[in-house]
């Protein structure tokens, strides 16, 4: 077979009846859908994505590691948009335990109390 050969060009085929039919249709729906959503009214979603969820009966988390509690920004939005958390490693065995019978819950604590204080439902893991 020759390298230098040049791909033959099809024709291009015009849209059947039935194509025609089923791409207005698309087209249609398209309309509608973006006719009903600029028709929401704005004040009608919720403000965040946590009282977004809890309107319908579910929570929007997110993992959190206590040694963000000291960033003002990360912990407002965490305040504003979440309505519930999960520690990121704080709740392992390894930090609550380093040692055989030697605990240590501050880390894990700092992020219960501040979700407790702030109504949110709080998950471990291991």
């Amino acid at each position: 077979m020759d390298d230098t050969a040049i791909p033959v060009r099809r024709a291009r085929r015009r849209l059947g009846g039935s194509r025609r039919v089923l791409a207005a249709g698309a087209l249609g729906i398209l309309g509608v859908v973006t006719a009903l959503a600029a028709s929401t009214p704005v004040g009608a979603a919720e403000s965040t994505l946590g009282a977004a969820a809890a309107q319908s009966g579910r929570y929007f988390g997110t993992a959190i590691a206590a040694g963000h509690l000291n960033d003002s920004t990360y912990v407002a939005t965490w305040d504003r948009e979440f309505n519930g958390v999960t520690a990121e490693n704080e709740m392992k065995w390894g930090p609550i335990e380093p040692s055989r019978n030697s605990f240590n819950w501050g880390s894990a604590d700092q992020i219960v109390n501040h979700a407790v204080s702030k109504g949110m439902k709080v998950r471990g893991h291991t």
